[in-house]
């Protein structure tokens, strides 16, 4: 979705070629980006030490780790080819493949950093936010406030994504977590306890991110798009 919506805004909305070949690259970056963290917290025996991983393929056995090893290098050959070819063809060739560059160290960065380093999720939010960007660059968007705004968007979303709904199944895990290290969340038998502060960081940053998404669709493309983005904000909020 980042990939497109980069490759959507930097067109003006318009679908082409240019917007499916990075729509195809935003895949092969979720598929060979979420299959290398698999593989690594799988190798650093992180996942294995986690009680609600047990099914997963390399645990039970049904993967082999050299099956995995070549399928996620395999996907990541592929995605920085695709990437490459497509930067070659686009315009702003050396912005682009330095964003390129900035998410694969960030990237690899976030899957070999120590489990306890605290706040390493930014690593994986620069990488994230990179989908979004490059083919914003590359296919000729000009707007440094567009490119913020999404860049400023997925961040936020990424890191709501591991930072709380992540940490939340993680408390009971010996590895770094923000919700129990900075708000004194923990778990109690079956039960996860949040904090009033916790809870008030997780509301804050979901109203944090309606407000941005619905300011970028208002600024980007009008009233009707903002109101559907903050009612569907809200709704989700209530949700979650």
């Amino acid at each position: 979705v980042p990939a497109t919506v980069g490759a959507l805004a930097a067109t003006g909305g318009q679908f082409g070629w240019g917007v499916a070949a990075w729509a195809i690259y935003g895949v092969l970056y979720h598929l060979s980006g979420y299959g290398m963290n698999s593989l690594a917290d799988w190798v650093s025996g992180e996942d294995k030490r986690d009680p609600n991983k047990e099914h997963h393929p390399l645990n039970s056995g049904v993967l082999t780790k050299r099956k995995a090893e070549f399928t996620v290098y395999s996907l990541l050959i592929a995605t920085a080819a695709l990437g490459i070819v497509l930067i070659s063809a686009g315009s702003n060739r050396l912005a682009a493949i330095t964003v390129l560059i900035i998410a694969v160290l960030s990237g690899s960065l976030y899957n070999i950093a120590d489990v306890e380093m605290e706040y390493k999720i930014n690593f994986i939010c620069a990488a994230h936010s990179s989908v979004f960007l490059i083919p914003y660059i590359s296919l000729g968007g000009d707007s440094i406030i567009h490119a913020t705004l999404g860049v400023v968007m997925v961040w936020m979303w990424v890191f709501f994504q591991i930072g709380v709904s992540g940490e939340i199944k993680d408390l009971a895990t010996d590895d770094s977590n923000i919700l129990r290290d900075r708000f004194g969340c923990n778990v109690s038998g079956e039960y996860s306890e949040i904090t009033p502060e916790a809870y008030t960081f997780s509301v804050g940053m979901r109203l944090a991110m309606i407000a941005v998404f619905g300011w970028t669709a208002w600024y980007i493309t009008g009233l009707g798009a903002a109101l559907v983005v903050m009612i569907l904000g809200v709704v989700s909020t209530n949700e979650a």
